[in-house]
């Protein structure tokens, strides 16, 4: 072969492996949300896809109280909300844990459904990203058991710190195959007054005035950890969408070495690194470059 030809070829590589991931494949990353299911009124339908109500069998998996349709606002956005979702790419499957049965009052799963639910979410609807906006104060071996299966199985499992302003713990946030997120105040320079702080809260991202849907398509601000998860689900979706190669454990290191303030600290709170959709794909994007070149250099021309 000659010199010319094999300088293109490696030119061709160069330019292939630098560019966006999109450009060439445009996977649609599945997120479970593991909540009070989606409003198809506020939510792009081409957004959701089919998923299971858990809670209560006999219904469908539309949003019967709010919470599950603000998270995937803040993922893929809402049009009538005029709320620019992080990687509106996304597919969200509903998988609905807890909601508001036809007397109006609000119904919600033990840890063994939500164990079940984890499972599903990996098993039957191919979700590479589990979003869990709730907990439980309570240890529970067959959740615990679930959460490190999904993590064996390839899956990112984000749950929120919770909001009390203490150190109260909730699971399944509180394992270590879990991320979990606690909130950074509205000016993302620390933790915000209402988020959790233990040894557990690995990163905190945006959770303070979230711009948010309700369930009729309509904008309104909330605050809480809840919102933070879905930030930092947002965020994980999109670096899997540009670059389809990451596994969950190399989104979950970007996510900790892009992070607004560097080192993490259990100590410390204050000290805990913010996530950042535009630092973590800027990391993201060197890392795929080092990666490339180290290959290179072993390559014998």
């Amino acid at each position: 072969m000659s010199p010319a030809i094999v300088l293109a070829a490696v030119v061709f590589a160069i330019i292939l492996y630098t560019i966006p991931s999109y450009a060439v494949e445009n996977e649609q990353v599945r997120i479970a949300i593991i909540d009070t299911g989606i409003s198809s009124t506020a939510i792009n339908r081409n957004n959701i896809s089919s998923g299971r109500n858990y809670i209560m069998p006999n219904h469908t998996t539309s949003d019967t109280i709010g919470h599950g349709t603000a998270i995937a606002t803040i993922i893929v956005g809402s049009e009538p909300a005029r709320v620019n979702g992080i990687c509106p790419e996304a597919i969200l499957v509903p998988l609905v844990y807890y909601g508001r049965n036809e007397n109006g009052g609000i119904v919600k799963g033990d840890c063994t459904m939500l164990a079940r639910i984890i499972r599903d979410a990996v098993k039957i609807f191919g979700c590479r990203i589990l979003n869990v906006s709730s907990g439980a104060r309570v240890d529970c071996n067959v959740l615990r058991e679930a959460v490190d299966w999904a993590e064996k199985k390839g899956a990112l499992v984000i749950s929120s710190a919770g909001n009390d302003g203490n150190d109260t713990i909730y699971y399944p946030s509180a394992y270590a195959s879990v991320l979990c997120v606690g909130s950074a105040n509205m000016f993302n320079s620390g933790p915000a007054d209402f988020s959790n702080y233990h040894e557990s809260v690995e990163l905190l991202a945006p959770g303070e005035m979230i711009p948010v849907a309700t369930m009729n398509g309509i904008r309104l601000l909330a605050s809480g950890t809840s919102f933070s998860t879905a930030y930092t689900a947002g965020v994980a979706a999109k670096l899997m969408t540009e670059f389809p190669d990451l596994t969950a454990a190399q989104v979950r290191h970007i996510l900790y070495a892009s992070a607004k303030y560097g080192g993490l600290s259990s100590c410390d709170n204050s000290q805990l690194g913010i996530v950042s959709l535009e630092q973590a794909l800027a990391y993201a994007r060197k890392y795929r470059l080092f990666r490339w070149s180290h290959q290179k250099s072993n390559v014998v021309i």
